[in-house]
């Protein structure tokens, strides 16, 4: 007698399908995930640079508006890391 028996688990065709529809979605979803990565980033450039900005503003108002500190007065700097770099910028400290 020949019996044949059929074994589960998934044929070669099935998988290569579904290879395929993998790549297919990869293809169109990979383009949209790098533009949200570039508008973040963007957004929170835009975020340190207002805040550096208002930090050398503070700079200019503490030091009667000429550049120059102020000897009685200390400062810290605090530092965040940004885009895989560490940007550090000066902070009162009264």
């Amino acid at each position: 007698m020949d019996v044949r028996r059929r074994t589960s688990g998934f044929t070669l065709l099935e998988i290569l399908i579904v290879i395929a529809i993998i790549g297919i979605l990869a293809s169109i979803g990979y383009p949209s995930y790098q533009q949200y990565i570039v508008k973040a980033n963007r957004a929170a450039a835009q975020q340190f640079l207002l805040e550096a900005a208002s930090v050398q503003q503070q700079y200019l108002l503490a030091n009667n508006g000429n550049g120059y500190a102020i000897p009685r007065r200390a400062y810290r700097t605090r530092c965040i890391a940004q885009s895989r770099q560490v940007v550090c910028y000066l902070l009162h400290h009264y």
